[in-house]
């Protein structure tokens, strides 16, 4: 595979006028509202508004720094098309029945490295175009589509969603939804070049009633100031899901079936992996090449409330104790990690810590809890000056004060569709995205602090986000990034 292999993507600087596409212009009229008029060259569009070639159009006015609504009138008659990269999984099929459900989608492109998922669900979609390659979706059809949805392995995340995101496509990425942390700052950086776009994570759990209740009973300031937070997955890796931890060789390699492409699996990992049934099934989260184990699996179902709860910003230091540190295949489990913040408004004085834990490390006595508690699988607790709040990956609260359990108002909050906002926005309109990818990138940075440092166990990692680069070494020649293989790069703007 050529190393340009994804070089020939991008459509031309935006000059007002595509090749065969609208004329735009863009005036302002009172209190500085953008309007968006479009006039048609009947010659030389033959009497055919070619849909696809406008909306790339509106993408790149928002790359240039003209960011036009995007009004539902402009799709007043058509639907939203998304290409899915990823159709196999538990998640390639929740995310595709979350949004075949809305009335103005339709899912025109499939694309799986697996034939027998592929051709599955393409029975079901039968109009839809299929690929094995993604690569080939994107270098010559990425315009028949205006948004794309990705479910991969996460180690394939980065490459597909900033790639789209490079063609002004809408978003809709799994969650961890980068794998490096320096992937973190790439797609900080293709976000803020790509305003206009609308993205999101795959964060189901994001619109469940009693997490925003419990978000608006932090921000009221009715238990008072935050003092720390702790979010724990209550189980260790050694599950169905996952291989052993510490594993130090890959599984027993078995023949490549004909229905699998192998090499397209591997994506930009270097690595000469064998192949084997349990990566591309369902294990791949065990190792360190392919998955973040059980702390960047769970990452952005119990951090992103602390965030949105507190308005952190970016960490400042990492560390993550495990008895012995993670290797070059295979993560750790008994892992309990540090992450610093700076403080903020709904925090006391002083360094913010983030206490994120698998394996059942229960909260510290200090936390308010009455002797005794004890709470199953994936919580987030917040420890609170006027008592303690506990709340479930699923939005299920208790509240704590002066020992006993007792029983707050629950503030209303708007209802909200994880899947059909999304399409919403995409199609012009405004509501609020809680799943959205600015978040989800931040709260995956935290979480994948936290994995990576089990490289570096019991050691406190100093970390400068905007440089992407801990203070010392030897962890920024390690930890931070992957070296691609030639034809799986990201885009050279957003490196």
């Amino acid at each position: 595979m050529s190393e340009g292999r994804f070089h020939t993507m991008g459509s031309a600087p935006f000059n007002g006028r595509g090749h065969d596409g609208p004329r735009v212009e863009i005036i302002f009229q009172k209190k500085l509202e953008l309007l968006l008029i479009v006039s048609i060259d009947t010659k030389r569009m033959r009497g055919h508004l070619n849909r696809r070639k406008f909306i790339g159009t509106m993408g790149l006015a928002a790359a240039s720094g003209v960011v036009p609504t995007l009004g539902a009138s402009a799709h007043k008659n058509s639907k939203l098309r998304i290409l899915q990269v990823g159709v196999g999984g538990m998640m390639g099929g929740v995310d595709r029945q979350g949004l075949i459900g809305h009335p103005k989608v339709e899912f025109a492109g499939l694309c799986d490295i697996n034939k027998n998922n592929l051709d599955a669900v393409s029975r079901q979609i039968p109009k839809a175009k299929t690929y094995s390659d993604c690569r080939d979706a994107y270098e010559k059809d990425l315009d028949d589509y205006d948004a794309v949805l990705i479910c991969t392995p996460d180690h394939a995340h980065a490459l597909f969603a900033l790639h789209a995101l490079a063609n002004d496509k809408h978003l809709f990425l799994q969650k961890p939804v980068v794998h490096q942390l320096e992937e973190v700052g790439m797609l900080k950086k293709a976000l803020a070049a790509k305003p206009g776009l609308v993205t999101q994570m795959g964060n189901q759990r994001s619109a469940h009633t009693g997490r925003n209740q419990a978000i608006a009973i932090l921000k009221s300031g009715t238990l008072g100031k935050v003092k720390s937070a702790w979010a724990w997955i209550n189980h260790t890796m050694e599950r169905s899901r996952f291989d052993q931890a510490w594993i130090e060789k890959y599984p027993v390699t078995n023949p490549i079936p004909k229905h699998m492409s192998w090499d397209l699996w591997k994506n930009g990992c270097k690595e000469n992996v064998p192949y084997s049934d349990d990566l591309t099934h369902i294990k791949w989260r065990s190792y360190w090449e392919f998955g973040s184990g059980d702390l960047g699996d769970w990452c952005c179902h119990l951090l992103d409330i602390i965030y949105l709860a507190l308005d952190l910003d970016v960490p400042i230091a990492v560390q993550t104790d495990t008895p012995m540190a993670s290797n070059a295949v295979g993560h750790s489990t008994y892992n309990h990690s540090r992450i610093t913040f700076n403080p903020t408004a709904y925090t006391t004085a002083g360094n913010f810590i983030v206490h994120y834990s698998d394996a059942a490390h229960p909260p510290c006595a200090q936390t308010g809890l009455p002797p005794g508690t004890r709470f199953g699988n994936c919580y987030t607790l917040f420890a609170c000056e006027n008592g303690t709040l506990v709340v479930s990956a699923d939005g299920d609260i208790s509240i704590f004060q002066n020992g006993k359990k007792v029983d707050l108002p629950r503030p209303e909050v708007a209802g909200h569709s994880h899947w059909h906002d999304w399409v919403d926005n995409c199609l012009g309109a405004k509501k609020e995205l809680l799943g959205r990818l600015d978040l989800g990138v931040r709260v995956t940075e935290a979480g994948q602090l936290a994995v990576k440092a089990t490289r570096y166990p019991n050691r406190e990692l100093v970390w400068n986000s905007k440089e992407c680069r801990f203070k010392d070494d030897p962890p920024n020649k390690t930890i931070l990034r992957r070296s691609y293989r030639d034809g799986f790069k990201p885009p050279a703007e957003f490196i």
